[in-house]
């Protein structure tokens, strides 16, 4: 039997290396997370922050875009979470930021 760490603390990991310059093994953990995620639930978020880390900035914020859509627990956090400072001068990060935002005084209503 394959015991798979969790899948939130591999993409903390992956985002720890491309921070500390070693791109090619946060690559290798990018890929193993996405594998993962053929065969069990891997957070979209996760996968972004990944992505973020490594400068993938469109493909990171596809990922959140279907965070968002699927209604996760993250998208509130966007905003103030450190793991997204690598988005936060991308205007789609803005609008997505801004959505959320809009999101939650419709649920206040």
């Amino acid at each position: 039997m394959v015991t798979w760490p969790d899948p939130w603390v591999k993409a903390l990991l992956a985002r720890s290396l491309a921070k500390a310059g070693q791109r090619e093994e946060a690559i290798h953990e990018r890929e193993k997370l996405i594998a993962q995620s053929a065969i069990r639930y891997v957070p979209e978020v996760g996968l972004a922050i990944v992505h973020a880390a490594l400068g993938e900035n469109e493909e990171a914020l596809t990922r959140l875009e279907k965070d968002f859509a699927e209604r996760s627990l993250f998208p509130p956090f966007y905003a103030v979470d450190p793991v997204f400072d690598d988005l936060r001068d991308d205007p789609g990060f803005d609008e997505l930021v801004r959505r959320v935002e809009l999101a939650k005084m419709d649920l206040n209503a």
